[in-house]
């Protein structure tokens, strides 16, 4: 929200850090808002990701020092996420969930240790074959399992996952 840069966080390292310290410490740290960004999606259109500030990045790792990993819950979540992994230079395993040209560029990378996808072939002939029962009159089950893929460097390429992937 405040569009300060790193290079501009650096120039006065020791007062913002004291800063994110202080309210840490006493407890009185809330978090300000995102900064939301339009970026273009491949497929056409656009989407909305929220960019937290640089202080708010270190001060969520720094709040946690005993933090193993990180897992993003959708595809903006991991990627920024990922953005504040990479800015704090700790050594953390990230997780994602969908792809998304950053996601798997952080996975290429070794950044992001990994994602699971959804199978859109499995929900779609999941509905087909749920339609076709509720036409038949068929009862249907409460949860249908449609499937997933957990993807990384070592199989993002694999024609099975590829095929499911987006950018």
């Amino acid at each position: 929200m405040d569009g300060q840069t790193i290079e501009q966080f650096d120039a006065n390292l020791e007062g913002n850090l004291y800063k994110i310290w202080n309210r840490l410490s006493s407890g009185s740290y809330f978090p300000p808002p995102v900064r939301a960004v339009t970026i273009p999606k491949k497929s056409g259109g656009e989407r909305i990701l929220g960019v937290p500030t640089v202080g708010d990045r270190i001060a969520q790792i720094q709040a946690h020092p005993n933090l193993k990993g990180i897992f993003g819950a959708n595809e903006g979540s991991a990627e920024g996420a990922a953005i504040g992994v990479k800015e704090s230079g700790k050594k953390l395993v990230l997780i994602g969930y969908d792809s998304g040209k950053e996601q798997k560029d952080a996975i290429m990378s070794g950044l992001m240790a990994g994602a699971i996808t959804q199978n859109p072939i499995g929900i779609g002939k999941c509905v087909v074959d749920s339609a076709v029962k509720a036409l038949k009159g068929e009862k249907l089950p409460k949860v249908i399992d449609t499937g997933f893929y957990w993807y990384d460097k070592t199989n993002i390429t694999d024609p099975k996952i590829a095929a499911v992937l987006y950018d």
